[in-house]
């Protein structure tokens, strides 16, 4: 049960208690603070997953398990259908026996239970192999992810995903009286960490006439099988978790990705070799936004650094000392070649220039309009 008592400053903390202790049932555990539990699962939450070289291992020798599998699954529902149509031929002739009074009714009984329950393990088994080992690989592939650095991955999730993770993964979390904190993994978890600490890689075996008591049971065999059932039918709370894990790994790469953009750039800083090619390949007719991409520098840094060297840029408008200057050229008698020559401009850029200083200008015998 979790409580949420007041302390003396009116703050509330959370505690797990024992519901024994509630019904005093004489339970004398001690009521615990939830963050401190938290602080010890979290520290002890990576014992459950795996490396990432182990997380390869697991998928190396389950996959290959499950292409075996892929090759006997035929054999062993031949196999499957032969001894149910055994136990079926069986359970015929044990009904014929009990209308002729040839068997004791305790040991009819005993029989109906072991065929019936032969036949069950059968049928589920026969439901097992229709797994497709392309989905049990799959499978594999998410709750490998999953495991691969868990500790680190529980650290990154919110309270919420937690919890989706605890129910995906354990049946149970056991907290003794010393603070020992214990996982009870589910099956498909057990198997795929077993696989990953175990030193030989699963045998499939060979072995198929197996004795009447046995009918139903190949053993090695079916429990692999089950194995790739798992793995290819994901518990629904195993499928939220790696919906879960998806979205923390895109969390996180948004946060790097965004913690790269506030990163400063570098300023490249410009020589005086790199700006009189600058200078030369402008006055070449180049343009400056390739100049300045060549140079690792904005166009408004490059032009300005440009204009302090006296470059006339292009398509610049001419500042008012310069409009100035156009108008006591032009009314001391100079064409507008001779001043866009000597300033740095187009004829054209020097009519308009005039035109909107209010100069009156010429025809070609020199005659004002």
């Amino acid at each position: 049960m979790i409580e949420r008592p007041r302390d003396k400053q009116g703050d509330r903390d959370e505690y797990f208690t024992c519901s024994g202790c509630r019904r005093k049932n004489g339970c004398t555990r001690s009521a615990i603070i939830i963050d401190r539990i938290e602080d010890r699962i979290e520290s002890t939450y990576n014992t459950n997953g795996f490396t990432a070289a182990e997380a390869d291992r697991v998928r190396e020798v389950l996959g290959t398990v499950f292409d075996q599998l892929e090759v006997t699954t035929d054999d062993e529902r031949s196999l499957l259908l032969t001894q149910k149509e055994k136990l079926d031929a069986e359970r015929l002739k044990l009904v014929q026996a009990h209308y002729a009074d040839a068997i004791p009714l305790d040991l009819r009984k005993s029989e109906q239970d072991r065929i019936r329950t032969n036949l069950d393990a059968i049928e589920h088994r026969l439901e097992n192999l229709a797994t497709s080992p392309e989905d049990a690989r799959e499978g594999l592939d998410q709750l490998a992810d999953i495991l691969t650095d868990l500790g680190d991955v529980y650290a990154r999730c919110e309270p919420a995903e937690r919890r989706i993770l605890n129910r995906a993964l354990f049946d149970k979390i056991i907290l003794d009286d010393e603070d020992h904190v214990d996982y009870v993994p589910t099956d498909a978890v057990s198997v795929t960490i077993a696989q990953a600490r175990a030193i030989q890689p699963p045998d499939l075996g060979t072995k198929k006439n197996l004795p009447r008591h046995q009918a139903g049971q190949v053993s090695n065999f079916s429990s692999l099988v089950e194995v790739a059932r798992q793995c290819s039918n994901l518990a629904p709370a195993l499928t939220r978790a790696v919906s879960s894990h998806h979205a923390i790994r895109r969390r996180d790469s948004l946060v790097r990705q965004e913690s790269l953009k506030q990163l400063p750039r570098p300023v490249t800083r410009l020589t005086e070799t790199m700006l009189l090619e600058a200078e030369r390949r402008y006055r070449g007719g180049e343009i400056l936004r390739t100049i300045a991409k060549d140079l690792g520098v904005s166009r408004e840094r490059l032009s300005s650094h440009l204009r302090e060297r006296g470059v006339r840029l292009r398509r610049e408008k001419p500042t008012p000392a310069l409009v100035l200057e156009m108008c006591r050229r032009y009314e001391q008698g100079e064409s507008l070649a001779r001043v866009g020559a000597r300033l740095g401009f187009n004829p054209s850029s020097v009519r308009v220039t005039l035109l909107a200083a209010g100069v009156k200008l010429r025809d070609t015998h020199g005659r004002v309009r």
